[in-house]
């Protein structure tokens, strides 16, 4: 077992190195790295004229400005992935190692489709994954819903570390209590000491030497022991570095509470990150803080005030609801949208509104209903409130079969309906004088669905010219044969029970 938990933490070791971060900046359009046989005054190339190690005095003794960690790979844009790469004078930078095709986009320094799960720990969470954000994918034992353990990592993700009971040990069974001592026999003693675990174990047994044991503790005539810890002057557990607080003595575990508690010199020396700054939360909920000292002194925790997660709001670019996505839920913003229905729909764009989206086209204004298969009223039916009940004829019906139609000069118009079938629904209009060799030109516009209309043009003697059956408006042109009197002649091929509205113009 200890041999595979050993194997565990060589791994986790190794996946958290390679997850680590580029020290500041240093991400940016791929470079070509050239040779640097440096200046004059730089003999060994190294941007390092004077020889201080810190060519430009701001606290960077290599030379290199800003830098990365080799082997990093992180996206750049969309669809760019960037490894960190060392060039010839020793330094490293991003530089462009993949660019995605088809469609795919980089996530999380992986080309992958937009809406796909990006797992690389194989923990089952990551983006877009059923099981929730991970904030660390380089690690299956940390993501957003994990259990929290004592292992000195931040396994749940929420900016602390070994946080609640996950430290607080079972000492039920506990040998004894830290600080406690007691006779092993006449002549020796022996002293509770705190495990790993924080638990009390016993230490190995010490003569007393001289004296006897009495009372759970040497009774040597030159002991000096002034805090109780067997430690001191001719005491049997040996010296004591400060015999004013049995907290500090030579060999004690080191905990993180501002004491040197195994006398060694330094104080907190194996929390090297005490004091550095640190973050909790995600996105939005990113709080700034430092590195301080846990209860119990076992571990270090981030002091930076936690933050309540927000709404989501729509086109900030911010991860305002705080699970590691950004603006998640408005992917439609941009696209084509519609507004209103029937003759007041409109097209626009969806745009954001607050915590939600909106179609940015404002419908146009309803009108009388009226015959013509449209929903003019926009009310969701076309044609309703029995405006197609009937047809009333115009006024050239008591014109038809004869040449003393209703006239309309060169550059006029008429309107008109058709009722009825065929030739029994038919109108003339007059059209007036024409010279031989003359252009004859007219246009008539009509959209009833189901119905086509004709239309002939005659002197008062002969045809003329006649235009195709249709069932749109179209036109009619013909030469005048002679100069005469001319006419038009309209009548229904298919006349549905509305009848045909129509405009004649006379060109």
């Amino acid at each position: 077992m200890n041999t595979q938990r050993a194997a565990l933490g060589l791994l986790l070791a190794a996946l958290l190195a390679l997850a680590g971060a580029c020290a500041s900046g240093g991400i940016g359009e791929a470079e070509e790295f050239g040779d640097d046989p440096g200046p004059d005054n730089d003999p060994v190339g190294n941007n390092n004229p004077d020889g201080n190690n810190d060519p430009d005095g701001n606290n960077d003794p290599d030379g290199c400005g800003e830098s990365c960690t080799v082997g990093r790979f992180v996206c750049i844009g969309e669809d760019e992935i960037h490894v960190c790469r060392q060039t010839p004078d020793g330094c490293a930078t991003f530089v462009l190692n993949e660019t995605c095709a088809g469609g795919r986009i980089c996530l999380d320094a992986l080309c992958v489709e937009p809406d796909s799960c990006v797992d690389t720990d194989g923990d089952q969470h990551g983006l877009n994954c059923e099981g929730g954000a991970d904030c660390d994918d380089r690690d299956p034992v940390r993501h957003n819903d994990a259990q929290e353990l004592c292992d000195g990592l931040d396994n749940d993700c929420d900016g602390i570390e070994d946080e609640g009971s996950a430290c607080d040990a079972d000492c039920t069974d506990q040998q004894c209590d830290p600080g406690e001592t007691e006779c092993v026999n006449a002549t020796s003693a022996r002293q509770c000491r705190a495990g790993n675990d924080g638990c009390g174990i016993w230490s190995a047994p010490v003569a007393c030497g001289e004296g006897q044991c009495d009372q759970g503790a040497c009774q040597n005539a030159d002991c000096v022991d002034n805090d109780g810890d067997l430690r001191g002057p001719g005491c049997p557990f040996g010296e004591d570095c400060d015999d004013n607080n049995r907290n500090r003595f030579e060999g004690n575990r080191e905990i993180c509470d501002g004491l040197d508690n195994d006398c060694d010199g330094e104080a907190d020396e194996d929390f090297e990150d005490f004091g550095q700054p640190c973050e909790v939360g995600v996105g939005a909920c990113t709080t700034q803080g430092v590195q301080r000292c846990a209860p119990g002194g076992a571990t270090l925790i981030c002091d930076a005030p936690p933050i309540q997660p927000r709404t989501e709001v729509c086109g900030n670019s911010q991860d305002d609801n705080c699970n590691g996505q950004t603006d998640e839920g408005f992917e439609g913003v941009g696209q084509a949208c519609e507004s209103g229905q029937g003759a007041c729909r409109r097209t626009g764009r969806l745009v954001c509104n607050g915590t939600g989206s909106r179609c940015d086209a404002s419908p146009g204004t309803p009108t009388q209903e009226v015959c013509d298969g449209v929903d003019n009223n926009c009310n969701g039916q076309a044609d309703d409130g029995g405006v197609c009940t009937g047809c009333t004829n115009d006024a050239h019906e008591p014109d038809q079969s004869s040449f003393l139609g209703f006239l309309v000069a060169r550059g006029a118009s008429t309107t008109g309906t058709l009722c009825g079938e065929e030739r029994d629904g038919a109108d003339w209009i007059r059209l007036g004088r024409y010279t031989s060799g003359e252009m004859i030109n007219v246009t008539i516009a009509f959209n009833n669905p189901g119905s086509t209309m004709h239309m002939e043009i005659y002197t008062p003697s002969a045809f003329v010219a006649s235009s195709p059956r249709q069932n749109t408006g179209h036109s009619l042109s013909a030469r005048a044969t002679e100069t005469n009197e001319y006419f038009v002649w309209l009548f229904p091929n298919i006349n549905p029970e509305p009848g045909i509205s129509y405009t004649l113009r006379h060109q």
